[in-house]
């Protein structure tokens, strides 16, 4: 292998070989482009390069393909859509700061706007199901979807139960040190008030941990469901997906109630406003690990009416007998 100066894509340089920078003709036959970047290579360059000379990715396009995904896009272009993929510049210190500051609550409130946009988007990434061919099976599918992508009346309560965690026990505290103040409790009474706003509110934000993952089990439910059955899954998958999915659920929920029992231990759910957060995000995480999980086993499959688009040949081009003679 010869060694060459690091490639660059420039906009002038778009249709050169990034490994042996001559040019391409794109009009010609027998080039190929990066499945990623879509810099166009000579086989030759491609064979001896072991990939891609411009991102290193080992996935290559045929002509045709490349010529329909568009230009490549310079390097520059793809490094700052992948800086801002990751929202900014990284900052963990500053999560705990304020999860310690918030007790928990906004890493809980992150995570329910999290999982609203999360079902939003899958709701706009899931095709119709035209491909259904019952329309009993199809009236059921779509009330499905409903459930799994929709904004539920369990999400509203939900959400509900959160501004409750954060706000009754402020409110009651303020109750309580006002009628203190005003001599209409004696000490005795603002301690024990104190005392149960101090255990009340671990369980509270545990009880949401609870009913966030419950939300999180009925979208991923809902979600299988729907993809596995419209694209006619094979029995096996089915029973195997779901099965996992159950059982990872379940282990998540042991934890879950292991966390329930430390909120309710003075002195040791003083660590919840640490632990609920790391909870919050694993659950996520989860779900995010079988989605990718769902779609390498029953990949989306393009319907049969694209297909014939697709491959219909083009209608001959007619010529009017002025222009032919």
């Amino acid at each position: 292998m010869h060694d060459h100066d690091p490639p660059t894509v420039s906009a002038q340089g778009l249709n050169r070989c990034p490994y042996c920078h001559d040019g391409i003709e794109i009009e010609a036959e027998g080039w190929l482009a990066c499945g990623r970047c879509l810099s166009r290579h000579h086989p030759g360059c491609w064979s001896e390069g072991e990939g891609c000379a411009s991102c290193g990715h080992e996935s290559s396009l045929a002509r045709s393909a490349a010529l329909d995904a568009g230009p490549p896009r310079p390097l520059a272009e793809r490094q700052l859509e992948a800086y801002a993929a990751f929202g900014g510049d990284p900052s963990p210190s500053a999560g705990w700061v304020v999860d310690a500051l918030t007790l928990g609550l906004a890493s809980a409130f992150r995570a329910e706007r999290t999982f609203l946009e999360h079902k939003q988007a899958n709701q706009a990434q899931e095709p119709p199901f035209a491909e259904v061919e019952r329309p009993d099976l199809k009236v059921k599918l779509y009330k499905v979807h409903a459930r799994a992508f929709g904004v539920t009346p369990a999400d509203t309560a939900r959400k509900a139960l959160l501004w409750v965690t954060a706000l009754l026990p402020v409110l009651l505290l303020l109750v309580t040190v006002n009628c203190w103040v005003l001599g209409l409790i004696d000490e005795d009474a603002w301690n024990l008030t104190a005392f149960g706003v101090f255990c009340a509110f671990p369980l509270l934000l545990t009880a949401h941990l609870h009913a966030l993952r419950g939300a999180w089990v009925r979208h991923e439910r809902g979600q299988q469901q729907a993809r596995l059955v419209t694209r006619g899954a094979p029995t096996a998958t089915v029973e195997r997906l779901r099965a996992a999915s159950e059982a990872a659920w379940a282990l998540t929920g042991r934890q879950h109630l292991a966390l329930t029992l430390l909120g309710a231990c003075p002195g040791l759910n003083l660590l919840l406003p640490f632990v609920v957060p790391m909870a919050l995000r694993r659950t996520e995480e989860q779900h995010k690990e079988h989605e990718a999980s769902l779609e390498a086993e029953c990949p989306r499959v393009e319907p049969r009416s694209s297909r014939r688009e697709r491959e219909r040949p083009a209608p001959p081009l007619k010529v009017h007998p002025r222009e032919r003679a």
